[in-house]
């Protein structure tokens, strides 16, 4: 497990897969005519729920030094 990302670089990773997922899906979900406070809860328990299989996954591969070609970056970084 030697040269795997600190966990301050993991819970970057996640917050910032949440906020980008979250304002993807909040933009679909306006731009279908729905209304901001129905599509609040929803856009972010999506949000949490992929942020959090994403980055699971990837640190699931970090620690069996996979590197993540849609990432780009290599695996342990």
């Amino acid at each position: 497990m030697k040269n795997m990302q600190s966990t301050e670089s993991w819970v970057k990773r996640f917050l910032w897969m949440t906020g980008m997922v979250f304002m993807i899906l909040m933009g679909v979900d306006l731009l279908k005519g729905g209304s901001l406070e129905d599509g609040l809860s929803g856009a972010f328990g999506w949000a949490l729920a992929s942020a959090a299989i994403f980055t699971g996954s990837r640190y699931y591969y970090a620690r069996k030094s996979v590197a993540c070609a849609l990432c780009k970056d290599s695996a342990g970084d």
